[in-house]
């Protein structure tokens, strides 16, 4: 199970959710103190969710049920103390912002560690190796990642393309054999 927080993960899905999840996600997200003291029923008269609507927003989760969700709400106490979980706002002092980013990306590891099978990195790993030139490219925030990357692979002798023009890259992909 991965450890991210399960704040992150209420405000991750909210859009995903259905109507009914997404206003008992609302409410937990307003009140996740409160959740780690109730019952389902509780819970259920509170925040005018059914039980099973309960039940099913802790498996769209990921979560094994809903003791599992106080637990893990249990958990982030000093988190929701400190409004971790909230986004960065105007004048906030540098000591918050600073928690709140490494939390954030705290979560972002988490979920990709809990994403990526050692297996499907290994495979990438040796798709790499056998490439004779890797291509690479991106538009905006991924144009930086893709020139990171560029930079990174010259250094260690990989032959690897990397253009702003993405007609010259889709020219040299479209000409180039499949291993690469």
């Amino acid at each position: 199970m991965s450890q991210q927080s399960v704040i992150y993960l209420l405000k991750e899905k909210l859009s995903q959710l259905s109507k009914t999840e997404k206003k008992l996600a609302t409410w937990i997200l307003e009140n996740p103190k409160k959740v780690t003291t109730m019952t389902v029923t509780q819970l259920s008269e509170v925040s005018d969710a059914s039980p099973a609507t309960i039940v099913r927003l802790c498996y769209s989760l990921g979560l094994a049920g809903f003791t599992d969700l106080k637990f893990r709400l249990s958990r982030e106490e000093k988190i929701i103390d400190q409004a971790l979980h909230t986004d960065i706002v105007k004048n906030e002092n540098v000591s918050t912002i600073k928690k709140k980013l490494k939390f954030t990306l705290n979560n972002a590891f988490e979920e990709t560690i809990s994403l990526l099978s050692d297996q499907d990195i290994l495979k990438a790993v040796s798709m790499i190796e056998d490439a004779e030139i890797i291509y690479t490219f991106g538009i905006g925030a991924s144009g930086l990642a893709a020139s990171d990357l560029f930079q990174k692979f010259t250094r260690v002798g990989k032959s690897i393309m990397y253009s702003l023009d993405n007609h010259l890259l889709s020219t040299a992909i479209a000409s180039t054999e499949k291993k690469n």
